[in-house]
C-alpha cells in the first residue's frame, strides 16, 4: 500500500515513495482499480505533460507556447477558418483561446479579416511572417518528434496514432450522445496541406 506522506512527516521516514512508484500503484484506490500504470487516461496524461516539458525546454526562445504552435499550424493549414470553428476543433474554451489568438496577432503570426457580409465571424490566416516562422521551426519540430518516438517502429508509430485516433473518435461519440457530431475533427485541420 502507497504511504501518503503527512504534512509534518518528513522526508527521510523510510516510508515515503517517489512520485514514479505511487502513479505505478494503485494511488489509494484499492483492487476494484486498476493500477494507474494500466489507466489509458493517466498514461495519456503523462506523456502529454512529458512532451510539453520537453518541447519548452527546446523551444524556450522561440516565443511560441505549444497552444500557440499548435494554433498558428492549424491556421497556416486552414487559411479563412473561422476562431470558433478552430476553438472547438482543438477543444480550447473560447476565452483562452481568444488570448492565443490575440498574442499570435500582436507578434504579428496570423491576421483577421471579416468575411464579406458577415462582421458577426473572423476568418483567420497565417501572415508571411507566421509561415516564416513555422518553416524556420519545422527541422526541429521534427526531429523532435522523432526523438520522441524512437523507441518505437514504424509500425508501432503507425498503430499508435491509429489507436489515438480512434479512441479520440470513440470519446467524442460519447460526449456527443453518440451521435455524429458536426464539430470539425481535429484530424482534418491538422492533416491538411
Amino acid at each position: 500500500m502507497t504511504h501518503v506522506l503527512e504534512d509534518d512527516e518528513p522526508t527521510g521516514s523510510g516510508r515515503y515513495q517517489s512520485a514514479k512508484a505511487v502513479w505505478f500503484g494503485n494511488a489509494g484506490f484499492g483492487n476494484e482499480m486498476p493500477p494507474l500504470a494500466e489507466s489509458v487516461g493517466f498514461l495519456i496524461r503523462v506523456v502529454q505533460l512529458q512532451s510539453f516539458q520537453l518541447f519548452y525546454r527546446r523551444f524556450e526562445g522561440s516565443g511560441l507556447s505549444t497552444g500557440a504552435l499548435i494554433t498558428l499550424g492549424a491556421i497556416h493549414a486552414n487559411p479563412g477558418i473561422r476562431h470558433g470553428v478552430l476553438a472547438d476543433a482543438l477543444m480550447i474554451k473560447r476565452p483562452n483561446f481568444t488570448k492565443v489568438i490575440n498574442g499570435l496577432e500582436r507578434d504579428g503570426l496570423i491576421g483577421r479579416e471579416a468575411p464579406r457580409g458577415d462582421k458577426r465571424t473572423t476568418a483567420l490566416f497565417a501572415t508571411k511572417k507566421g509561415a516564416r516562422k513555422l518553416e524556420s521551426m519545422k527541422r526541429s519540430i521534427l526531429a523532435n518528434h522523432e526523438e520522441m518516438m524512437a523507441p518505437l517502429s514504424a509500425a508501432e508509430r503507425d498503430a499508435l496514432l491509429d489507436y489515438l485516433r480512434r479512441l479520440a473518435d470513440h470519446l467524442q461519440a460519447l460526449l456527443d450522445g453518440d451521435t455524429v457530431s458536426d464539430r470539425p475533427r481535429l484530424r482534418a485541420l491538422v492533416s491538411a496541406k
